[in-house]
């Protein structure tokens, strides 16, 4: 993994590894996926289309989303960009729970 993902990981306050497999289902992912592309301000950080800048880098049972350095990121824009998916990933959390998922 290069840097700048590790320290991306960090600041996203890396939970550490499991030595059990996690199950992530994909509607999950495909619901982040479209709240992400969804966000105005994500839109004019990364020019438009989001999703298609991001990466999900797997390390163990470890799934990190990052950016996948097609923009370069300000120092101020990575914080705001972990803030916002810290802030999305748990409202997709909290929807799918009460979904039963």
């Amino acid at each position: 993994m290069d840097e700048r993902a590790k320290r991306l990981a960090e600041r996203a306050g890396k939970a550490g590894s499991s030595s059990k497999p996690v199950r992530v289902p994909l509607d999950f992912i495909l619901s982040l996926i479209r709240k992400v592309d969804a966000n105005p301000e994500l839109k004019v950080m990364f020019g438009g289309h989001v999703s298609s800048k991001l990466a999900i880098i797997a390390d163990n049972n470890d799934l990190r989303l990052c950016d996948a350095k097609v923009v370069n990121l300000t120092a101020e824009q990575e914080k705001r960009f972990i803030e916002i998916l810290q802030e999305t990933l748990a409202k997709t959390i909290s929807e799918h729970k009460k979904s039963g998922g």
